[in-house]
């Protein structure tokens, strides 16, 4: 996209935002994963190690709505602490992105390497010299 945006010569010009994933992940898997997340919905926070390696063949498979340990989620929440379920330590909450756009935004300029979907808005809003709606 940004080749084709340089191609047109637009690329002074243009804001690109790219997000990655979806506000990160959370602790459904509990402990070990679970083949089924929505087994902790119904009340049932650890399927037995039994019944979660009879499944373990068709995990990924439409058999499966596989859901990934909470440490893995931790993990994938970097560099912020826990998951989604405690928003207060911010995990699961920012995401990483990227923003392409105009030198003369000092929004852009100054961006840090996480943010929280939020940002987007006043930085448009700086980089159009539009002003925030009341």
């Amino acid at each position: 996209m940004i080749q084709e945006v340089q191609d047109e010569g637009k690329l002074d010009s243009t804001l690109i935002i790219y997000i990655c994933g979806d506000n990160g992940t959370s602790a459904e898997g509990t402990l070990y994963g679970t083949s089924i997340s929505s087994l902790r919905y119904n009340g049932i926070m650890d399927a037995p190690m039994p019944l979660q390696l009879l499944h373990y063949s068709d995990w990924g498979s439409e058999k499966t709505y596989p859901h990934m340990s909470v440490a893995w989620s931790w993990a994938f929440d970097t560099p912020f602490k826990w998951t989604k379920q405690v928003a207060s330590h911010f995990g699961g909450t920012r995401q990483g992105r990227l923003f392409r756009g105009p030198v003369t935004s000092t929004t852009w300029a100054h961006s840090h390497p996480v943010h929280h979907v939020i940002d987007i808005v006043p930085t448009i809003l700086e980089a159009t010299g539009s002003r925030r709606p009341n």
